[in-house]
């Protein structure tokens, strides 16, 4: 009985013992394959509530419900932080692209309110680097001399790199084959993501690397589609500038370019309105403006001012004779000698700004303190010894023929306007004839002759437009024939409510106002013309002879012009004589000799005019080829009264047959004039005796009646 009742116990203990292995089993089993993962599960779970998306649950792959969820629920977790990364990036990308446009917005901004080019870049650098938070940036313009760029603005953290670095836009250097270069030679902009190993900027990468920069791009700046410099930009990150980043900034330069072309439209546009382009001096408007302000300070301190005139009176023969580019390079000369003056009465930081080219061949200077007439006439001195070396044009050397005008400040008035004038007419009304008076005060009285001087001068610019001059002819008779050989062209005037003006009032000022030109030209076409309306009536050998001004000769293209004139009018060449000053031929040298030379090829007839009054010399005779010597009528006038006029048409004669020329002998009024002249062998006459000077048609008349 004992022996079944322990083993009865045995078995119990067992059982309970198996029982208890077994509920351990199944315990463990349980936490291991169930709450185990359903922890992970849980506290995964919980991680991704946190935001931690990069948490996996570690379940093993299997057939299980439980590894089944478990790989379910890593797939969602890859899912969300795969879609969180997208939307950090998008983030990250959409507040870049905010910082852009905020940055295009400030440019533009800049852009409304800034109209000087310096500020503009210094401006927008500074907002790239505030509003586009990059590392830093810098703008550069070419500089073509050199092939360089230089800086001209620049922002941001690495200031000692930009300005120590040399970058260039030349392809044949390797400094000028980095972005920046790349960026003005394409026009295109240049960027590179991995600063640290695009080759493009191995010249400096090294600095770029030691400011933490490992992305960087160059944008190029256009004025009127051509490169002008560009703008770089550089950012800490990899990476930084993408496609749509690029395009943003690709409108930044181009809003920038385009307000940097119109800055300079703005600059231009000034420059044209206040500057001389020649000399680069302020002109008249510019002038009159500052000689106001300069002028109201010295009457505020109780102080005379005063405008100082200066007026190169041969500049327009100089242009004539040796061309546009001869007298762009006088201006030029003098402006550039005027600058370099020190003056009293002027700051020695400000003398370019009281200079200014007011004319065609005037300056003018303002003199803000004029202490006495005596320091104006030293100025006046200085400033004509600055002047005095002679400029050197075509490896000859010319002298200036200086005028200056002096008006006082409030004496002779107090409008600028009329100080000027009054200093111009003060330099103008000085004459060749007076060298040593080279500096002149302006005076009322004066004046008042000029104002007449002034308006005949108008009146002769409205006679050229109205066609209010005419010719008439004087003939002249061959000595041994009493043949009409030939007729002088003279030029008249019927001014309007004035009637005839005596030629002898208005032809220097003609030749003074350079209005000869255009009034000579007028003089050869019509005289040409008359001579072919002629040529049925009179023998191929008669000539009309013209008047050439020695303003005419120096123009380098009147020989040009005359055979212009023949093509165009149909006469011929031997039909026409030209006649010549002493003065003129001797003034203008070898210029005149070329143009005679040019003359004679034509075809055409030469005659020294009113010989014997000027300073000829027998070598310039020799040189000049001439036809024939007219024996200045004062002489003429003089026979019978005194012995010196006979021995000087005698001597005139004798040196004229000696070079083989013809003798005409002009103002010709009475026979015994005429005798003495056929007795020392003049070949023509011409004269009252004759005939008066005649229209076209009584110049027919005469010439038939004359048959």
């Amino acid at each position: 009985m004992l022996t079944l009742q322990h083993a009865l116990y045995w078995n119990i203990a067992a059982l309970v013992i198996f029982a208890l292995i077994t509920l351990l089993l199944a315990w463990y089993g349980g936490d291991l394959l169930i709450l185990r993962p359903v922890r992970r599960l849980a506290n995964s779970a919980s991680r991704i509530a946190s935001g931690d998306y990069s948490v996996r649950s570690g379940i093993r792959r299997g057939p299980s419900e439980i590894a089944f969820l478990g790989q379910t629920f890593d797939g969602m977790a890859t899912a969300l932080e795969k879609r969180t990364h997208d939307q950090a990036r998008q983030q990250q990308r959409i507040a870049r692209l905010n910082r852009i446009y905020r940055l295009l917005s400030a440019i533009n901004g800049a852009i409304i309110r800034i109209r000087d080019r310096e500020d503009l870049l210094h401006e927008a650098c500074r907002i790239v680097i505030e509003q586009g938070q990059l590392r830093f940036a810098w703008v550069g313009m070419i500089e073509p001399s050199s092939n360089v760029v230089r800086l001209k603005a620049h922002e941001g953290e690495a200031e000692a790199f930009v300005r120590s670095i040399r970058v260039s836009f030349d392809p044949d250097d390797t400094e000028g084959r980095g972005l920046v270069g790349n960026a003005i030679r394409t026009g295109e902009h240049q960027v590179s993501n991995d600063v640290d190993h695009d080759p493009r900027l191995q010249p400096w990468r090294e600095g770029l690397l030691a400011a933490d920069i490992h992305s960087a791009a160059a944008f190029p700046l256009k004025v009127r589609g051509s490169c002008i410099g560009a703008i770089a930009l550089y950012a800490h990150e990899h990476d930084y500038f993408d496609d749509q980043e690029l395009t943003l900034l690709d409108e930044l330069a181009a809003d920038c370019s385009l307000v940097l072309e119109n800055i300079e439209k703005d600059q231009q546009i000034s420059f044209l309105a206040n500057w001389d382009t020649l000399t680069r001096l302020p002109n008249r408007t510019l002038f009159e403006d500052r000689a106001r302000q300069e002028l109201r300070r010295s009457e505020d301190l109780g102080k005379q001012g005063a405008i100082v005139a200066i007026s190169i009176a041969n500049y327009p023969s100089i242009s004539d004779r040796r061309g546009r580019a001869a007298g762009d390079k006088i201006l030029i000369e003098v402006s550039a000698r005027l600058a370099s003056l020190s003056m009293a009465g002027i700051p020695t930081d400000g003398l370019a700004d009281h200079i200014a080219r007011i004319g065609n061949n005037d300056f003018a200077i303002i003199i803000g303190i004029a202490n006495s007439p005596g320091e104006l006439h030293e100025l006046a001195q200085t400033i004509r010894n600055n002047l005095a070396r002679p400029v050197p044009l075509e490896n000859e050397f010319t002298e200036l023929d200086v005028r200056i005008g002096i008006a006082l400040y409030p004496d002779h008035s107090r409008k600028v306007e009329d100080l000027i004038q009054h200093a111009l007419f003060a330099a103008h009304m000085q004459t060749q004839s007076a060298p040593a008076r080279r500096t002149a005060v302006y005076s009322v009285g004066e004046d008042t002759a000029a104002q007449a001087r002034f308006s005949l001068e108008a009146a002769l610019r409205m006679a050229i437009e109205r066609e209010e001059f005419f010719l008439e002819y004087q003939p002249r008779v061959d000595v041994e024939t009493g043949e009409v050989t030939s007729a002088e062209a003279l030029l008249r005037w019927d001014r309007p409510e004035h009637g005839r003006v005596p030629p002898s009032e208005f032809i220097d000022v003609l030749e003074e106002t350079g209005l000869i030109v255009p009034v000579g030209e007028w003089v050869t076409r019509t005289a040409m013309q008359h001579r072919l309306a002629m040529r049925e009536r009179v023998s191929d050998n008669f000539v009309i002879s013209i008047n050439a001004s020695s303003c005419e000769l120096r123009s380098i293209d009147y020989a040009e012009r005359m055979r212009r004139l023949l093509q165009e009018t149909g006469a011929r060449p031997e039909w026409i004589e030209i006649e010549l000053t002493e003065s003129g031929l001797v003034e203008n040298g070898n210029a005149t000799l070329a143009q005679l030379g040019a003359l004679k090829n034509l075809g055409m007839q030469l005659s020294i005019d009113d010989f014997g009054t000027g300073y000829s010399s027998l070598n310039y005779l020799r040189q000049f080829p001439v036809d024939a010597l007219k024996i200045d009528q004062t002489f003429v006038r003089e026979l019978g009264h005194t012995h010196d006029a006979l021995v000087i048409i005698k001597c005139i004669v004798g040196l004229a047959k000696a070079l083989n020329l013809s003798v005409v002998a002009e103002g010709v009024e009475t026979e015994s004039q005429q005798e003495m002249l056929r007795q020392v062998g003049c070949d023509e006459f011409q004269g009252y005796l004759f005939s008066r000077p005649l229209g076209p048609e009584a110049l027919d008349r005469f010439l038939a009646n004359s048959l």
